[in-house]
């Protein structure tokens, strides 16, 4: 048994006519939808026995940043599934090390959703829930964007594996939404409804296996963090490629990490000294970052500015992923240098 706390109005006081201290529980359900509010319900403190207040920006906030972004993650996988006409047939195994922490994450993800749904402590589970959603969007999806835009199966095959996957996990949390993408991606022979599936099982021999990815990825994730930061303070945009930068932590893995930064090379060192003025340092003195700028590393920028504004230019004209354009570009020196370096 659950018992809840009591629902109060917008201002703290009982929600009543008489005070007109709530939204229409319609017009809600009109706007943002019953999974929207069934996640702020379901992590309220009302879930533990505690009150709380009717707070109508807390459930767009749970649209915007748990259900849009699971659904623009599902439809990204469905663009690209039928643009290279991938299938469930075509499904591969990966060893690519953004695919086993995914799997990882879903694992202990489901992990955390079931014991805290078994012991009725809702809340934590479905932060675990969101958690997840955040990271397969603004990590997984994001780092493996390259893969997935050229085809590759086994990326696809992971984003498959994941998606259909946590549908089934996150079932009774977000129901709606789960069931409408269980419905594209399931089986022809399995059950019509995701509400209807037997709740599937942690793979617990595959998350022991992989038991040190989520520190490692952690450790990794929170130097691009540090980096990043720095690139922000020296006003260098993520689109300018840069040299090196150099650490005290050892990364784990480094390619990833060069890649979410944009730069050639990482150095690992014992500790920063003797850096020269080109350097940046971090406030904990864990990462700097060399922020000179090679006539090359412009015009690296340069060319990854060029390829945005076609690329925004092809979005604003409603053209398609296999629509070929003609494009004009304003004659200057550098342009002609772009030209004359990377057209080929």
């Amino acid at each position: 048994v659950i018992c809840t706390g009591v629902l109060a109005g917008d201002d703290g006081r009982k929600m009543s006519k008489t005070h007109n201290n709530y939204t229409d529980p319609k017009e809600v359900l009109q706007t943002y939808g019953g999974d929207a509010l069934r996640l702020w319900l379901m992590e309220s403190p009302l879930m533990v026995g505690e009150n709380a207040s009717f707070d109508e920006k807390e459930i767009k906030i749970k649209q915007k940043n748990v259900l849009n972004i699971l659904w623009n993650s599902f439809k990204y996988f469905v663009l690209y599934a039928n643009k290279f006409g991938w299938s469930t047939e075509k499904i591969e195994n990966s060893d690519n090390i953004l695919d086993i922490w995914i799997k990882a994450r879903l694992e202990q993800t489901q992990k955390l959703v079931e014991e805290n749904l078994q012991k009725y402590t809702v809340p934590p589970a479905v932060q675990a829930a969101e958690d997840f959603v955040d990271d397969l969007s603004r990590w997984y999806i994001r780092r493996s964007r390259g893969r997935i835009s050229n085809g590759d199966r086994k990326a696809l095959s992971t984003l498959y594996n994941i998606l259909y996957k946590f549908s089934m996990v996150a079932a009774p949390i977000i129901p709606f939404m789960t069931e409408s993408i269980y419905r594209v991606l399931r089986l022809s022979d399995g059950p019509v409804s995701v509400h209807l599936v037997d709740y599937p099982k942690v793979d617990e021999k595959f998350l022991e296996k992989h038991s040190t990815i989520f520190e490692k990825m952690a450790s990794d994730r929170e130097i691009v963090s540090k980096v990043l930061a720095l690139r922000d303070s020296a006003n260098l945009g993520i689109r300018q490629p840069l040299s090196d930068f150099k650490t005290v932590v050892e990364v784990n893995y480094p390619e990833i990490v060069k890649d979410e930064v944009n730069v050639k090379e990482i150095e690992f060192v014992s500790e920063l000294e003797n850096l020269d003025s080109n350097y940046v340092v971090d406030e904990w003195n864990i990462v700097c970052l060399n922020t000179s700028l090679t006539e090359e590393l412009k015009l690296q920028g340069e060319l990854r500015d060029v390829i945005r504004n076609i690329q925004k230019a092809r979005k604003k004209a409603g053209m398609g992923l296999g629509d070929k354009v003609k494009v004009t570009i304003p004659a200057s020196n550098i342009h002609k240098k772009l030209l004359d370096t990377y057209s080929t």
